[in-house]
């Protein structure tokens, strides 16, 4: 009787710790959708940020679009717009990025560290 009590207590601690588990996935999901925003131009999806570095964006334009165009020309000295987008696109494969979403990343965490003053290493 002792080990069958053993075995139901092992069972429920085993169910517990699977539920636990489970949830814990669940919640870690919810908190990262939750923080992604998407980004778009000319009602065009561009890429999703992190809602901390869209936020701090905001304290270096009020001109998200025009901002993206900029840092397009200064990279690439090419001048985005709604028609090219998809020859853009070619662009960032050339020089390594995976696409839209990692080149704007990657702008805007710079842009954020360099308005900041944020030492990097």
């Amino acid at each position: 009787m002792e080990k069958n009590l053993t075995n139901i207590a092992d069972t429920i601690i085993d169910h517990i710790n699977k539920s636990e588990k489970e949830s814990s996935n669940d919640n870690k999901n919810t908190i990262s959708k939750a923080e992604q925003i998407k980004i778009f131009l000319w009602r065009i999806p561009f890429g999703k940020l992190d809602s901390e570095l869209v936020e701090s964006l905001k304290d270096i334009t009020d001109n998200r679009s025009e901002w993206i165009r900029s840092k397009a020309y200064e990279q690439f000295k090419f001048e985005l717009n709604k028609d090219n987008i998809v020859e853009f696109e070619k662009i960032l494969n050339s020089n390594f990025y995976k696409d839209k979403a990692e080149w704007l990343r990657e702008i805007v965490r710079k842009e954020v560290i360099a308005h900041k003053g944020i030492a990097t290493q």
